[in-house]
């Protein structure tokens, strides 16, 4: 009986998640539909940046993103245009519900992670919408790259350079590969020139203008 219920906690836990986190990337999606649709962006316009804005979330809910983006694209971009919440505008796609329905056992639940995107959640943003977030991805992979940097100083450059550019791969984020590996290919040596001044991170990136 115990295996039982066990057996119900997680086949509930992993329900209740893997809704959530739908109901997460639909109200994600339709938060940056309503963005471009402010922006005056074409209808066409929208929906490859949306694909776009689902690649600006760590690798995990990438996937997921896409996939409901992919299946309910146009009428997220219908819901913003109505000018619908992205809570109402889910609930009335069927991908969040106003009121999670409680499941009664004899032993206590699990807990259900809720709020999964946490900051990821879309902020307002003007004529390019990923502008904000870019900015902050390139000034945390330089201030990754300045502190790797530091630890490798006394190394040769190329085989600094080899090690520093593996270590990029750390980030969830696919453009914060991207920057990161850039910065690696072309400013390491102005990165190694200031370190050894004993520059803060922060007076590096600005220096070299990725902050």
């Amino acid at each position: 009986m115990r295996f039982l219920i066990a057996l119900l906690l997680i086949i509930v836990a992993f329900a209740s998640n893997t809704f959530a986190l739908q109901c997460e990337m639909c109200q994600y999606a339709i938060k940056a539909a309503e963005d471009l649709v402010d922006q005056n962006f074409t209808q066409n316009q929208i929906l490859p940046y949306l694909n776009s804005a689902c690649n600006l979330l760590p690798e995990s809910w990438a996937a997921p993103c896409e996939i409901v983006v992919e299946q309910y694209g146009w009428q997220f971009i219908q819901k913003a245009i109505a000018h619908e919440t992205p809570e109402v505008a889910c609930t009335q796609l069927g991908l969040c519900v106003e009121v999670e329905a409680e499941v009664e056992v004899e032993e206590q639940e699990a807990p259900v992670q809720t709020n999964m995107l946490g900051k990821w959640h879309w902020k307002k943003h003007h004529k390019n919408p990923f502008k904000h977030l870019e900015k902050e991805l390139k000034c945390k992979a330089c201030h990754y790259v300045v502190g790797k940097a530091d630890g490798y100083i006394n190394r040769e450059f190329n085989e600094a350079k080899h090690a520093i550019d593996r270590e990029c791969d750390v980030f969830e984020l696919h453009p914060a590969v991207k920057y990161c590996k850039h910065i690696v290919d072309h400013e390491l040596d102005k990165i190694f020139n200031e370190v050894r001044r004993h520059e803060s991170p922060a007076n590096v990136c600005k220096h070299i203008h990725w902050c």
